[in-house]
């Protein structure tokens, strides 16, 4: 075995500067990689490489909303008179 270093995920989080539970929560959602014995998580170098690679995001790719704020028109209402 070439590295065999395992990091569990406060660890994982704070590399990743991330809170440890949104790294939980990223695990669960994300089906992150990672090592089970028994009851306790842990991360190898690999398992870490292949999270940045699933998370990483090229220019460009990312998928774009509409923009709030920017050239959105509501139709207006008349206000009453007064009379």
């Amino acid at each position: 075995m070439d590295d065999l270093r395992l990091i569990d995920i406060e660890q994982l989080a704070e590399l990743l500067r991330i809170g440890r539970s949104h790294a939980y929560r990223l695990k669960r959602e994300q089906q992150w990689p990672h090592v089970l014995l028994g009851s306790q998580i842990r991360f190898t170098v690999d398992d870490v490489k292949a999270i940045v690679a699933m998370n990483h995001k090229s220019p460009g790719t990312a998928p774009r909303g509409p923009r709030v704020g920017t050239g959105a028109r509501r139709e207006r209402i008349p206000k009453r008179s007064s009379t």
